[in-house]
């Protein structure tokens, strides 16, 4: 049990920091992305997929994530936990749910 709180700070401290990095060095493209009042409103009108079916679809734990205007559409820049533990960042199409990179 003792295990599990720390591994739980430890990841807590890790997407503070993750965070605090995206904000601070962030890529013009995240100037495109939306709020979350705006990312709700599209996913509650059905243009875009939500987290928890895109997280199902692929199998992933979600830690952080951005909805993005790409294009003539949307996309998800996330920060997951796959199957191997490791965390990374993937861009998944929105709307159709397919991974972009």
């Amino acid at each position: 049990m003792m295990y599990m709180k720390k591994v739980g700070r430890t990841l807590a401290a890790f997407i503070i920091a993750v965070a605090i990095a995206v904000t601070t060095f962030g890529s013009a493209a995240s100037a495109a992305c939306l709020g979350s009042a705006a990312a709700r409103n599209l996913v509650n009108a059905g243009s875009v997929l939500s987290l928890g079916s895109i997280a199902a679809r692929h199998n992933i734990q979600i830690y952080s994530a951005e909805l993005c205007s790409r294009g003539n559409g949307y996309v998800y820049e996330l920060m997951v936990r796959g199957n191997g533990g490791n965390v990374r960042k993937i861009i998944i199409n929105a709307q159709s749910g397919q991974r972009v990179s």
